[in-house]
């Protein structure tokens, strides 16, 4: 055999010839072996542990496989949790509907907000005089999904009511109407009436002073 050219087939002869042996069971390794007859100097050689392979797979072949599957797997669900999932739909969404009050007499110049519960995605409107509205902007493709829940609360003389509806399908367009559960003051909230009464009040005592101070 060439003292220049060592040959590995069995690992056992060599082992003492390892500068630094290994702890590992096994694998494909990179040692410094000093070559028989060479006293000065050693070469890098693989050394190839026969009972540290299986089925013919090192251990570095298995760990990089681990890896790369741990890579491509965190990212997919650190997406999926954020909500930039796989879309089902192919365009935005326009929600529409109509609002009425507790006789079911629709309601002008309610405004709406239109909310998406998963993203947080907002459009709005305002009611006219047959109650309608439609919010605007549409909704991107990229903020709803079907299946995603969406609300829409509407607001008349300061008194709220709000409705649900859910995406079933891919049409691009979705009805929500609004009922009001309770009647609404004529002239606003309670509060609202009180400081009408006290201004108008105010103002017919000021009227009443003028007039009874300009007769004297």
């Amino acid at each position: 055999m060439n003292a220049n050219k060592p040959i590995i087939d069995r690992v056992a002869p060599f082992r003492a010839a390892l500068d630094k042996p290994s702890s590992l069971a096994g694998g494909r390794y990179l040692k410094r072996v000093r070559l028989s007859g060479q006293r000065a100097w050693t070469r890098t050689v693989h050394v190839t542990v026969r009972y540290g392979r299986i089925a013919g797979i090192s251990w570095r072949s298995v760990v990089a496989v681990l890896l790369m599957l741990v890579l491509v797997a965190v990212p997919t669900a650190v997406l999926s949790d954020n909500g930039a999932r796989t879309l089902d739909v192919t365009g935005p969404l326009t929600v529409w509907g109509y609002v009425y009050d507790l006789a079911g007499q629709p309601l002008e110049g309610a405004d709406v907000v239109i909310t998406v519960d998963r993203t947080g995605a907002t459009s709005y409107g305002v009611t006219g005089s047959d109650g309608r509205y439609q919010g605007t902007p549409e909704i991107d493709a990229a903020q709803y999904d079907i299946g995603d829940t969406i609300a829409v609360v509407a607001t008349y003389n300061s008194n709220s009511q709000s409705a649900t509806g859910t995406v079933v399908e891919d049409i691009g367009v979705l009805q929500i109407d609004v009922h009001y559960t309770y009647e609404i003051p004529e002239f606003g909230t309670f509060l609202g009436f009180i400081a009408a009464f006290v201004i108008v009040a105010v103002v017919g005592a000021v009227l009443l002073a003028r007039r009874s101070f300009g007769t004297r």
